[in-house]
Parts: structure tokens; C-alpha cells; sequence
């Protein structure tokens, strides 16, 4: 019988080993679009035109924004603009009513609502890790509606409404963080302030529903808003987590 004097023990033996594929550097270089949701508070004093009781008032906003950053080592600029609606109002009321035999009656309710706000900012900042620090410099368009009614000083008085809408602009200043998530997608949380300083309103004033007439309020007004939000970075790379 013949026997292969080939040895099976000294063929060569093939070792498989994972490979880890190399983790490519974030970037915050690209262009991104996202949308974010916050509350805050405005203040004015066109709310029964008081300039020496400024009315504040809260409420919500949500909208979208998009932008452009550029990443040099550990420095960021960039610019975003934003558009969202805003549920931000200023209200107040007064009522007085002398007891009888006085007819004396005063009657006062007036509301300033922010509709609408359209921005446009340079962005600045440095990045820790996979966290962006940075602070923002802009312009802001924001819509404004005001109405009121009264009625002074009798009960058969004629009730006196006014209305008056304008798109004011005012400088933006605001600071937050925005954090790399996964695969182009990102965090963050800002501040915003914003000033419009004193700009006038055209108001219309109507007795008992006839226009009686237009007069020009200038008044001061700012804001202050805290907001959340998503951003997807196109042409990141990166991803958090390493495939094998």
C-alpha cells in the first residue's frame, strides 16, 4: 500500500483576524437642516402704552432652521437662518366701577401678540470633543399684532377699540451647544435675545366700530427665548459608533 509522504502538519495555516475599520474624524464642515421647539417671554410697553410699567408675557414657538458651518481645526463659522411661529403675547386688563350713585365706569383690556419670526445669523465657535461651544450675531423680522378696547367714564360711554399690526426688525444675540450624535445627526440648545428698541406701530382707533383715527404708537420692545432642536449634517463623517 502506498502512503502520500506529503505531512498534513506542515501545510500552511490561515489565521482569520477582525479588522476594525479606521473611525474617520467628525467634521462640523457642511451644510444642515433641522427644526427645533422652545418657550420664552416678550415684553413691550405698547400695552396700554406705559413707559414706565414695561408688560412681560410667555408662551411657545416651534419652526425649522438651516445653515452653513466651516471647520478650521477646532474653530466653527457658519450661518443659519430660522422661521417659525410663536405663540409669544403680552396681555393686561383693568376694570374699576364706582358704587352707586356714581355712574363712573372704566373698562380696559389690551394684547400684543408675536406671530411670526424670520432670522438670519453668522454663527461662531469652538469645538470640545464632539461638542460645538459657539455664540450667534443676527437680524430678526418678527410680526407683531396689537389690539385693545376700553370704555371710560359711564356705563353708556362709547366703547373705544384699537388695532395695529407691523413686521419689526431687531437685532439677535444668542449663545448654546450642539452635540454630534450619529452619522450626521445633532443636537442642540440655545438662548436667544433679541432687542427691536423703539420703533413705531400704526394704530387705528374705531368708537362703537367707526373709525375715528390712525395714530403712531413708537414704542420699545424684546424678547427672550430658550429653544431645542435636531440638525442632520450633510457631507459629515464619522459616524458615533464603530462598524467592524
Amino acid at each position: 500500500m502506498r502512503q502520500d509522504s506529503a505531512n498534513p502538519a506542515s501545510a500552511p495555516v490561515t489565521i482569520l483576524v477582525p479588522y476594525k475599520a479606521p473611525v474617520p474624524e467628525w467634521t462640523w464642515t457642511g451644510c444642515y437642516i433641522g427644526g427645533h421647539i422652545g418657550g420664552g417671554q416678550v415684553r413691550s410697553d405698547l400695552v396700554f402704552g406705559s413707559k414706565d410699567d414695561v408688560q412681560g408675557g410667555i408662551g411657545f414657538l416651534g419652526g425649522g432652521q438651516a445653515g452653513f458651518n466651516y471647520q478650521v481645526k477646532q474653530l466653527v463659522l457658519g450661518v443659519e437662518g430660522e422661521l417659525y411661529a410663536s405663540g409669544l403675547k403680552v396681555t393686561s386688563s383693568f376694570d374699576e366701577v364706582d358704587p352707586p350713585p356714581s355712574t363712573f365706569v372704566q373698562h380696559a383690556f389690551s394684547e400684543l401678540r408675536n406671530k411670526w419670526d424670520a432670522s438670519i445669523a453668522l454663527r461662531g465657535g469652538f469645538t470640545l470633543d464632539r461638542a460645538l461651544f459657539y455664540g450667534k450675531l443676527g437680524v430678526t423680522w418678527s410680526r407683531f399684532d396689537f389690539s385693545s378696547s376700553s370704555q371710560c367714564c359711564t356705563a353708556t360711554s362709547p366703547i373705544t377699540t384699537d388695532t395695529g399690526s407691523a413686521t419689526l426688525p431687531g437685532l439677535l444675540l444668542g449663545a448654546g451647544v450642539e452635540y454630534a450624535l450619529w452619522s450626521g445627526w445633532t443636537a442642540k440648545a440655545e438662548y436667544n435675545y433679541i432687542n427691536y428698541g423703539s420703533q413705531t406701530i400704526s394704530v387705528q382707533e374705531f368708537r362703537n366700530g367707526v373709525l375715528t383715527e390712525t395714530i403712531s404708537e413708537t414704542e420699545r420692545h424684546n424678547k427672550q427665548i430658550v429653544k431645542v432642536g435636531l440638525n442632520y449634517l450633510f457631507n459629515s463623517v464619522g459616524p458615533m459608533f464603530t462598524r467592524y
